[in-house]
């Protein structure tokens, strides 16, 4: 439905774990722990044995390590590797890890760019500036691979300004598929941490629900209900934005 990659796109994991302390994020495992190469190449030829037209590396952090990268890359060129291939990482800004992945086929690179403010970016406590996302943009337009990038609205500081002109600033990097969320309070994250040090939430509502779930469960809004109605009002206006431009959009 998203790309046109035949008719099987299939998932596969390289690695697991992000070393990352992004505020908003629920993955919990801090270790990276990884397949050898000489794996996921195995897992490369078991997918397209199996009809495989496009395959995903559903990572964590698929590019943390330059050189483990590096060597996959160019293990699938010899092996012969052809297939549309994607996978889910960070910001990079190594200008030879993009161009070993070029030249092995990956089409597409699912990054959390989440905003180009830096001071959003220094709250979410986020490793890459903007100039870091601007130089990762730039490379990955030089060598061909297309960015999903993934967008967070309703930051504490963010401007009604920022909010404006994002369409067009993402238009300017080059970013193709631009996916939006609100910021949201995951289980176990500092970001609701935060939350309920600062009074905001009155009780531990997802404490609560590990010890009694219940069907249908949703988190109480953090914002106003207003406030709230506008976020979702402004993710429309983007959506309509990359509609008419014929640019594919996402939103969760």
């Amino acid at each position: 439905m998203l790309f046109n990659v035949g008719s099987l796109r299939l998932p596969m994991f390289s690695s697991r774990g992000c070393p990352y302390a992004c505020i908003y994020c629920d993955v919990q495992q801090k270790q990276f722990n990884f397949k050898s190469v000489g794996k996921c190449i195995e897992e490369f030829n078991a997918l397209i044995d199996l009809g495989a037209t496009s395959i995903h590396i559903l990572d964590d952090a698929f590019n943390i390590n330059r050189a483990r990268v590096s060597d996959l890359s160019q293990a699938v060129v010899q092996n012969g590797i052809q297939i549309d291939w994607s996978a889910r990482g960070t910001v990079e800004v190594r200008e030879a890890v993009i161009a070993d992945l070029a030249a092995a086929g990956c089409k597409r690179l699912h990054v959390g760019i989440e905003s180009l403010d830096d001071t959003v970016l220094e709250y979410f406590k986020k490793a890459c500036r903007l100039k870091h996302i601007e130089q990762f943009c730039e490379l990955c337009n030089r060598y061909g691979i297309d960015v999903l990038g993934y967008f967070i609205i309703g930051a504490p500081g963010e401007t009604d300004e920022y909010r404006k002109t994002l369409p067009e600033r993402i238009k300017n990097l080059g970013i193709r598929l631009p996916y939006f969320n609100l910021l949201s309070p995951l289980a176990e994250t500092p970001y609701y941490d935060e939350l309920l040090r600062s009074g905001r939430f009155e009780r531990d509502y997802w404490g609560e629900f590990c010890e009694n779930p219940v069907r249908d469960f949703i988190i109480p809004e953090v914002r106003s209900v207003e406030e709230e109605d506008h976020l979702k009002s402004v993710i429309d206006h983007y959506v309509e934005h990359f509609k008419r431009r014929e640019m594919p959009t996402f939103v969760s």
